[in-house]
Order: structure tokens, then sequence, then C-alpha cells
């Protein structure tokens, strides 16, 4: 009888465990799906983080802020044309990508670095819709 109050005691233990590790994933995959897109921004020597804002908006959806020196906001899930529009001081740049799936989670990478005095960018975009391209940056009419 002792070791079967054990046995049952160790399975309802062990049970609780799975639960628990099973709620835990559910929660972090529900996370990523509504917070999982990630940015970063990077630059070269001689360049600041403090130049950099990015803009961000997906189809139908509103433009947001999503870079001014620091995170602001994060960037929605967002079927279909998400575009970018990044300054670096008084130049200004422009990507983007398709989505084929609002689930889908990417992560963003802005590098600024400088070519001949001439900030250039960098943009790779890692995720299912995956992407890499390298962008000239140009001035801003006043």
């Amino acid at each position: 009888m002792l070791a079967s109050r054990s046995v049952r005691r160790g399975a309802l233990v062990i049970a609780c465990l799975i639960w628990i590790a099973a709620s835990a994933r559910v929660a972090w995959q529900s996370w990523q799906l509504w917070h999982g897109n990630w940015l970063r921004v990077t630059v070269g020597p001689g360049l600041s983080r403090d130049q950099v804002r990015i803009r961000w908006w997906g189809q139908g959806r509103r433009s947001r802020l999503v870079f001014d020196g620091k995170r602001k906001a994060a960037i929605g899930n967002s079927y279909g044309e998400n575009q970018f529009d990044v300054r670096y001081g008084h130049l200004r740049a422009h990507a983007g990508h398709f989505k084929t799936s609002w689930r889908h989670l990417h992560e963003y990478h802005f590098h600024f670095y400088l070519v001949d005095d001439r900030v250039r960018l960098r943009v790779r975009i890692d995720g299912a819709d995956a992407g890499d391209s390298d962008v000239a940056m140009w001035a801003r009419r006043q």
C-alpha cells in the first residue's frame, strides 16, 4: 500500500510538471505570435544610433514609429506589404517586404555604415519571408 501511494504521488508530480511545461510553451508561443517581430539596429564606426528613426506600416495599417534612437514600439504582424521609412539624420531610405502570412515572425536587422563618407544601410530580414538588401540613403528635400 505504501509503494502504491508513493507511486501515485510521483505520477501526480510528473503530470503537474508536464502540464506546467506545456502551459509555459503555449504561453511563450502566444506571446511570440503577438510580440514576435524583433528589431535590431546597429551602427558602424563614426555613426550614432541617436540619429536613427524608423517608421513601420503594414498593409491597411497606420504608420507607427518603432525606433527613435531606441526602440519605441513593436513591429506589428500584418499580411502583405510591410514598409519601413528609415532616416539617419537628414538622410532617408525606404525598405520593405511582403509577408505571405500574418502569423510569420521576423527579425528585422538595420545596419548603418559608412562607405566613402556616405551613409549606407543594410537591411536583413530573417524569418519565413526573409530578404537581404543594401540600400543607399539619400538626402530628403527640405
